[in-house]
């Protein structure tokens, strides 16, 4: 065997390697959650990006539908985050204040009046298959919710103290975002309505993993319109970022409707 082709395996195996670790990586990509005493969580576990965005909007838009306004995005593992993903949880805040009453919201003992049954009573269209069978929500109970709450917001255990209006509307905060997510979140306008929180020790909280979600590319292409379209609208300077996009996504997307 000569020394040129001693490299050619080397570099075959290191190519190997490099795939290997290439793929590993992406199969940390996902997103796990837990929920209950009326908050969920949502642990981002790698890239938050498009790849993950289907499962992640699918599982927000049920949740929400479920009843639950207090939604929490872990990020201590969060490596990077796409303006797809990001334009799903700006989606989350404008359709928490679509949704929220004109009036008083939610009543103030809402959050110490123990597990939120809300979940056990669907409401809208049917769970999509392998949603209950493949996914099983690990509990949050109302001591870690209010924990939560505690170190996020500086909210006593008694929602007397509570700032009403986060009580009422409900709220989208993240925690534990690194300076690379946070400058990102910045620079799109996201932070403006992400609430953007310190380090809340979240470690022995148990999730469960969404499962993936297989997606057309049609459909694929439709949420990656309209996550950057939420994004253009609560800031209008990103539309010089994404308007000529969002402008080809649309005309595609229309010639096949």
């Amino acid at each position: 065997m000569t020394p040129l082709s001693q490299d050619s395996q080397e570099n075959g195996r290191d190519r190997n390697k490099a795939g290997a670790s290439k793929a590993a990586r992406t199969s940390r990509n996902q997103i796990a959650v837990a929920r209950g005493a009326g908050m969920v969580v949502v642990r981002v576990i790698g890239m938050g990006n498009m790849a993950t965005a289907p499962a992640l909007n699918e599982f927000l838009e049920r949740e929400r539908e479920d009843g639950f306004r207090r939604f929490l995005f872990d990020m201590a593992q969060c490596r990077g985050l796409d303006s797809t993903f990001m334009g799903c949880m700006v989606g989350l805040c404008t359709a928490l204040q679509r949704d929220a009453p004109p009036g008083p919201g939610l009543p103030d003992d809402a959050v110490t009046a123990g597990p939120d049954k809300s979940a056990d009573k669907p409401k809208g269209p049917p769970p999509p298959d392998g949603y209950e069978t493949d996914h099983k929500l690990e509990p949050l109970s109302r001591e870690e919710a209010l924990t939560i709450l505690e170190k996020s917001f500086g909210l006593a255990s008694d929602s007397s103290q509570s700032n009403p209006s986060i009580t009422d509307a409900g709220f989208v905060i993240a925690v534990n975002v690194s300076p690379e997510c946070h400058e990102v979140m910045g620079i799109l306008g996201v932070d403006k309505f992400v609430r953007i929180q310190g380090a809340v020790d979240l470690s022995k909280l148990e999730t469960a993993a969404l499962p993936e979600k297989a997606t057309s590319t049609d459909d694929r292409r439709r949420l990656i319109l309209r996550a950057h379209e939420n994004l253009v609208e609560i800031d209008k300077r990103n539309e010089a970022q994404f308007g000529a996009f969002l402008k080809s996504l649309s005309d595609e997307l229309s010639k096949k409707d």
